[in-house]
């Protein structure tokens, strides 16, 4: 069985690709599109999605793909489905994510950014508008990352509401919520998911916190929330390509976090995923189903 090596994330390591030659796989690294054309012809298996597209016309004896993303809203789920082609999704850094989401929260709540302009300015300076500890919080979205999270908050005797499809009624509870975090998918159902009405049911010291799909927040109205003081803090990990231009406002927000879509980057990623897909493999070897398999209704 040939299985063609594709990460996006970074170059296979050695050790990695002795191990699925173990397995008994012939193993190929794609280095460039090129090489990816010609060897994704005769492949069975594809790890990573970096030249999936271009890829798939050719594709003739493709049975599966182990994407690295968590999110697949930018894969062509349909068209592998339709070609009765499995596709799975990465987990593997779903804890990282969380955390950089819950730290995040807790940032806010202390006030360590107002604390790191201080000491840029030479300034010692205790004096600090604190938000309240947090008692009770929602995680909107619970796939892997929106559980983990869940885990993490709840572990600091923070009362959590988790929001699924199934979860009715829970939009009355926002204006008791102390944190809120967004962990869903980007689809055409949930743009803009967090609007004006959404940003104004929650309290002016409630702490909002982005690790999901840019689309699914409204920017300008959460920059107005927090710019009128209807917000307490917000966090996003993710911005719309129109969010990055320099003079965009909000970059001129108070009391909000930007990171640049880093929350799953560690120095321990590439590793994740090798070893994900190693036992992704086992598994597809056994009994021709990995975990965490996508289906096109979701």
């Amino acid at each position: 069985m040939k299985v063609l090596l594709m990460y996006s994330t970074h170059v296979p390591s050695p050790e990695h690709v002795e191990h699925l030659r173990a397995l008994g796989c012939e193993v190929r690294v794609a280095g460039s599109e090129e090489e990816a054309l010609c060897e994704a012809t005769t492949a069975e298996v594809i790890f990573g999605h970096r030249y999936l597209r271009q890829c798939l016309p050719t594709a003739a004896r493709l049975r599966w793909v182990q994407s690295t993303a968590g999110g697949v809203d930018h894969l062509p789920v349909r068209e592998l489905a339709g070609r009765g082609i499995l596709l799975s999704r990465s987990v593997c850094l779903a804890g990282v994510v969380a955390r950089h989401a819950h730290t995040m929260a807790w940032s806010l709540t202390r006030g360590l950014p107002h604390f790191a302009d201080a000491q840029r300015e030479r300034r010692w300076d205790p004096a600090h508008d604190w938000l309240p500890l947090p008692r009770k919080a929602m995680v909107i979205g619970l796939g892997p990352i929106g559980r983990e999270i869940v885990r993490l908050t709840e572990r600091d005797d923070i009362a959590v509401t988790g929001v699924d499809q199934s979860v009715k009624n829970w939009r009355d509870l926002l204006p008791e919520m102390d944190w809120i975090f967004i962990a869903i998918p980007g689809r055409p159902d949930t743009e803009k998911f967090v609007d004006s009405p959404f940003l104004s049911a929650l309290k002016t010291s409630a702490v909002f916190v982005l690790v999901g799909r840019a689309e699914t927040v409204d920017l300008a109205a959460l920059c107005a929330a927090l710019q009128a003081g209807n917000l307490g803090a917000a966090a996003l990990d993710v911005l719309p390509e129109d969010g990055k231009a320099s003079g965009h406002r909000v970059w001129r927000t108070p009391r909000l976090i930007l990171t640049p879509h880093v929350a799953a980057h560690a120095v321990e990623r590439p590793g994740w995923i090798e070893r994900e897909a190693e036992e992704q493999l086992r598994r597809y070897l056994d009994n021709g189903l990995p975990h965490h398999c996508v289906h096109p209704a979701a």
